[in-house]
C-alpha cells in the first residue's frame, strides 16, 4: 500500500511469534516438596535446584565453574508433572520465568517458576512410546472394589502316593 504522496507505507512494527520464556536447566538438589495451597487448594511443587556452570578451558574444553543453587516452583499441571515424573538427582530444563520477592528475614531473593519441566535429554536415558498401543496410560486405573470380603477357594490336598510306588 501507498501512503497521499506515492510512497510505501512504512511496515507497521512486527511482533515476534515467538513467545519466549526463561529457561533453566541444573539438576533437583533437594527432596521435592508437594502440597497443595490456598483456599482453593491449588498444587504446589517445590525443590531447591543447583546449576552447574562452565567456561571454556584451553582447546575450547568445557571447564566446571562452580555450582549455583537455586528455588524452583512450579504449580497447577506443572507442579503435578513435576511431582510424578522428578526427583533428587534428576537433571531437568524448566520453561518459565524469575520471580523476584524478599524472603522471611526481609532479604531480596529469587525463585523460578516453572511453567513446563521435564528431563534433561542430555542427561537421561529414558524411552519414548510412539506406538499409540505401547503408551502408559496417562489417566488412573479404574479404583478396585475392596468392599467385598475374600474367601478363598475350596482346594483339596492331593492324595500322597504309596511309597512302594515312589522310586
Amino acid at each position: 500500500m501507498t501512503d497521499e504522496n506515492g510512497e510505501p507505507e512504512a511496515q507497521a512494527e512486527r511482533k515476534p511469534k515467538l513467545n519466549p520464556r526463561e529457561a533453566l536447566g541444573g539438576f533437583i538438589d533437594s527432596n521435592p516438596v508437594f502440597k497443595h495451597v490456598g483456599k482453593e487448594g491449588v498444587p504446589k511443587f517445590y525443590a531447591r535446584v543447583g546449576v552447574n556452570h562452565f567456561r571454556r578451558g584451553e582447546n575450547g574444553i568445557p571447564v566446571k565453574a562452580g555450582t549455583t543453587y537455586h528455588h524452583l516452583v512450579a504449580f497447577r499441571e506443572a507442579a503435578e508433572a513435576a511431582n510424578d515424573r522428578l526427583a533428587r538427582g534428576d537433571h531437568f530444563i524448566a520453561l518459565g520465568y524469575v520471580h523476584e520477592y524478599q524472603n522471611r528475614q526481609g532479604t531480596p531473593d529469587e525463585e523460578f517458576i516453572a511453567m513446563r519441566i521435564g528431563h534433561d535429554a542430555m542427561e537421561t536415558d529414558y524411552a519414548v512410546f510412539r506406538d499409540i498401543n505401547q503408551q502408559p496410560s496417562r489417566r488412573k486405573p479404574p479404583a478396585v472394589d475392596r468392599t467385598q470380603a475374600f474367601t478363598p477357594p475350596n482346594r483339596t490336598t492331593p492324595a500322597r502316593e504309596p511309597e512302594s510306588l515312589s522310586r
